[in-house]
């Protein structure tokens, strides 16, 4: 048991030394498409239970829903293996996001518990916004979580480059 810890404290400690290191080159060498860093946060929908667990955030920037989420989020950006931007046929475009094996499971395990809930997605790419809370209408067992966000085109196509810039730099280490 004590090993199992001291690999997860030695992950974490990979994750943010990666990202630390990162932003440090960020700000040396300027921004540019291999260097942009994106965060993303998947949060379930709860019921308010005025707790310290959960919070109230605005998703929808035009006409803002108030939605009731937990502050802990059941995947981050260290369980994406990769992201893609897709042309949608009506005209629009959907961010597609990856999950390596862990995040696979852990999609599988609460798309099938939560069903009929909504996914609270939050990304950090220099502004920290609320990006979309699409309705869990099936369990997604293939790892591939793919939701049209609340953002532009260039500022979708920032976030999906730093989730893989992200992707890249945790695998390498």
């Amino acid at each position: 048991m004590k090993i199992r810890r001291l690999r997860f404290n030695t992950y974490l400690f990979s994750v943010f030394a990666c990202l630390f290191l990162a932003a440090c080159e960020t700000t040396k060498e300027g921004r540019g498409k291999n260097k942009e860093l994106t965060l993303m946060r998947f949060h379930m929908e709860v019921n308010p239970d005025g707790s310290e667990r959960t919070q109230t955030v605005p998703v929808f920037r035009q006409n803002p829903v108030m939605v009731h989420i937990n502050k802990a989020p059941f995947l981050d950006e260290g369980s994406i293996a990769r992201a893609a931007l897709v042309d949608s046929p009506g005209g629009g475009f959907v961010i597609s996001v990856q999950f390596n094996r862990h995040g696979t499971l852990l999609l599988d395990n609460v798309t099938t518990s939560f069903r009929g809930q909504r996914a609270v997605i939050l990304a950090l790419y220099g502004e920290t916004r609320w990006l979309g809370a699409p309705q869990i209408t099936k369990r997604l067992s293939d790892g591939i979580f793919t939701f049209t966000p609340d953002c532009t085109r260039e500022e979708a196509e920032r976030i999906v480059n730093g989730l893989n810039n992200v992707a890249k730099k945790l695998k390498d280490n």
